[in-house]
């Protein structure tokens, strides 16, 4: 029998597989996806514990023989899932303390470019027209414009003893905010493809995992102790529920 060790083997391994499988043949998901990943793992451990009085029953040895590689399969997906959760989790943590830093920036380089620009007509012009931007958008519009603006008048805006630094950092917010809200909108998309390949991994071990338990409950039928150990933990849960 493979280990389970290296999931993304195992994955590779069966990606033609679980892709394969139709939508109406996806199985359902009694428990969370850590107890689902832990219910993988518990049945390689019977598969392989009880392999030569398994295999004596008219189980298909198949499922014994690549549980594991199901097991590692589905650890692989749930893991992948959760990496993509928490990367977006980052991000929008992230957009949103570049956002406030955005809008603190927009306005003290308005301040300052009132004030260095103040007998230039046109350009106070420009200024106010800015300074009536709503939503974030236009805040990403705006700081852009005032970036593009103290490039433009960079010698002046200096002379004027204005922060430079405040016109460089402006730019630089402007472009990780928008590459954020880009990965922002495409973040959904990945995370419902990430769930949708777990439960085709699912059902893919699910299908292994349902054959090892029959077998195991008719092999073991004259013995209790280890015939309760060949029913999936949610049911277990469900069989301690008190009576109502």
């Amino acid at each position: 029998m493979t280990g389970y060790t290296n999931t993304v083997d195992c994955f590779n391994e069966v990606r033609s597989s679980i892709m394969a499988i139709p939508d109406d043949r996806l199985a359902s998901m009694d428990m969370s996806y850590e107890e689902s990943m832990q219910e993988g793992y518990r049945g390689v451990e019977l598969a392989e514990k009880y392999y030569d009085q398994l295999k004596l029953s008219d189980i298909d040895t198949r499922y014994l023989d690549d549980i594991a590689i199901r097991a590692g399969a589905f650890a692989y997906s749930v893991s992948a899932m959760d990496s993509l959760i928490k990367v977006g989790e980052e991000n929008q943590n992230r957009y949103l303390a570049l956002k406030r830093d955005g809008y603190r920036v927009r306005e003290r380089l308005l301040q300052d470019f009132c004030y260095v620009f103040r007998k230039n007509h046109l350009l106070i012009t420009t200024l106010e027209k800015i300074r009536t931007g709503r939503g974030d958008l236009e805040m990403m519009r705006d700081i852009l414009a005032l970036y593009r603006l103290g490039e433009t008048y960079k010698d002046r805006i200096i002379k004027a003893n204005v922060d430079y630094s405040r016109v460089i950092y402006a730019n630089q917010v402007y472009k990780e905010l928008s590459q954020l809200t880009s990965e922002l909108d495409i973040e959904p998309e990945k995370v419902k493809e990430a769930k949708d390949i777990c439960a085709r991994v699912w059902s893919y071990l699910w299908e292994a995992l349902e054959e090892i338990y029959c077998a195991g409950r008719f092999v073991f039928a004259d013995q209790p102790q280890t015939e309760r150990l060949f029913y999936p933990v949610f049911f277990k849960r469900v069989q301690q529920v008190p009576a109502i």
